[in-house]
């Protein structure tokens, strides 16, 4: 993936600042990429349980549409 990444242009320390996986701290992750990051991780780390804070965060940060592209694909991989 990280080469993908690169290869779409996103450079070093946006891959860099994904890896992290720390969302609250600021990097080169938008604030609507941070979000999802967020919800993925809290869905991975919770199992989907209390993550309503970081869904209605990418809702706010991405739009309704977005939020349920990202549940959806979120979906997929933890299954």
């Amino acid at each position: 993936h990280e080469r993908l990444c690169r290869k779409l242009g996103l450079g070093d320390e946006w891959v860099r600042a994904a890896l992290a996986l720390s969302p609250d701290e600021p990097s080169a992750l938008s604030p609507a990429q941070r979000a999802a990051q967020a919800l993925a991780m809290a869905l991975v780390l919770r199992r989907g349980r209390d993550t309503a804070g970081e869904v209605e965060a990418v809702v706010a940060a991405c739009g309704a549409e977005q939020a349920v592209a990202l549940l959806l694909l979120a979906g997929r991989y933890v299954t």
